[in-house]
C-alpha cells in the first residue's frame, strides 16, 4: 500500500487509505483491489488432481469463499465501485465475482503478465540478432496459463531507421512456450517457498497493479490485456463470443474508464482458440461449483 501510494504521488495523485479488517469500511470506494489468497491444502490439491492436474483448480476453489464473501460485502457496502482482482486464478475468480455482483464493474489482472513476458522474450531474441532502437506492440489474449496466445494482427514491430521487422511462426510459438514456461517456474517456485512464511508474492503483479491504478485514477492511458465482459454487439462479433463470456483481451484504461480495443482483428485459428478457452472456463466453473455443492 505504501509502494502503491508513493507511486501515484509520483504522477500527481494522492489516495487516501486505512487498515482494517472490518468489511464495512469499503463503504463508497471507488476502486476496490482484491489481493488476498490463501493456498489449497493437500487434501484440496489430492480431491480436484484429477479433474485438474495443473493445480489451477485447486488454486482457484481454495480462494472461492474469500471471493463469495468479499462479493456480498462489495453490494451492500459499494455496489458502484469498480473491482480489480489479481487473487490467483484471477481469470477465473473474475468470472466467479461478476455472478455475485452483477452490476459492479468487475477486472481480472488477466493476461497483462503474457503480455510483458512476450515483449521482453521477444525483445531478447532481437537484441540476440543485432537490432538496435527496438519498439515492440502486442496484445494477449486468452486466460493466464496455458491458455494464452498473442494476437498475431497485433504484433508491430520496429527497429532503427523505422525498420519493420517480423518473425516466422516457429518463432512465435518459442517465444510463447517461453512465455508460458516462465510463469510455470513462477509458480513452482511459489509453491517451495510457501512453508518459509512467505505468501508466494511476485514482484510484477505489484508494478501492473500500480499501472492500472495510475491510469484508472489519473489521465495517462494503460493499453493491455485484462479480463473483462464480452459485454456489446461490437465485442461479441470480434471475438466470436455472446456477451456475457469473460475473455483477456486488449483495453484502454484512463480516468476511470475502461474500453475495448476494437481494432484487432483475429484470425480463424485464433477464434478457434478463443472458443475453446470459452469452454474451458465455463467448465472450470462449473467444476468448481460442483465441488463445493459436495463438500457442503
Amino acid at each position: 500500500m505504501l509502494d502503491l501510494r508513493d507511486y501515484l504521488s509520483v504522477i500527481g495523485r494522492e489516495i487516501f487509505y486505512s487498515i482494517s479488517d472490518d468489511l464495512s469500511d469499503i463503504q463508497n470506494s471507488d476502486l476496490i483491489i482484491i489481493t488476498a489468497g490463501m493456498f489449497p491444502t493437500t487434501e484440496l490439491k489430492n480431491d480436484l488432481c484429477n479433474i485438474d492436474p495443473s493445480g489451477r483448480l485447486a488454486q482457484t476453489y481454495a480462494n472461492y469463499n474469500m471471493i463469495l464473501q468479499l462479493g456480498t460485502a462489495i453490494n451492500t457496502y459499494c455496489p458502484n465501485t469498480t473491482v480489480l482482482v489479481v487473487t490467483n486464478h484471477a481469470d477465473l475468480l473474475s468470472v466467479i465475482l461478476r455472478k455475485i455482483c452483477p452490476v459492479v464493474r468487475v477486472i481480472g489482472l488477466g493476461c497483462i503478465l503474457d503480455t510483458i513476458r512476450f515483449r521482453r522474450f521477444l525483445s531478447n531474441y532481437l537484441m540476440d540478432r543485432k537490432f538496435k532502437n527496438i519498439s515492440i506492440r502486442l496484445y494477449s489474449c486468452g486466460i493466464h496459463d496455458e491458455n494464452v496466445f498473442i494476437i498475431k494482427d497485433s504484433l508491430h514491430i520496429s527497429a532503427e531507421n523505422n525498420a519493420r521487422v517480423a518473425i516466422n511462426s516457429q518463432t512465435y510459438d518459442s517465444l510463447l512456450f517461453q512465455t508460458i514456461h516462465e510463469g510455470k517456474i513462477i509458480s513452482n517456485f511459489n509453491k517451495e517457498i510457501k512453508h518459509k512464511g512467505s505468501t508466494g508474492a511476485y514482484l510484477l503483479p505489484g508494478i501492473c497493479i500500480s499501472k492500472f491504478v495510475g491510469s484508472y485514477m489519473g489521465d495517462t492511458q494503460l493499453v493491455d490485456s485484462f479480463n473483462v465482459m464480452i459485454d456489446d454487439d461490437e465485442l461479441s462479433q470480434i471475438y466470436q463470443l455472446p456477451k456475457g463470456c469473460s475473455l483477456s483481451i486488449p483495453v484502454v484504461i484512463s480516468n476511470q474508464t475502461i474500453k475495448a480495443v476494437n481494432t484487432v482483428r483475429l484470425t480463424q485459428s485464433e477464434l478457434n482458440k478463443v472458443l475453446k478457452i470459452k469452454d474451458y472456463i465455463d467448465k472450470q466453473i462449473l467444476n468448481i461449483e460442483q465441488y463445493d455443492n459436495k463438500r457442503n
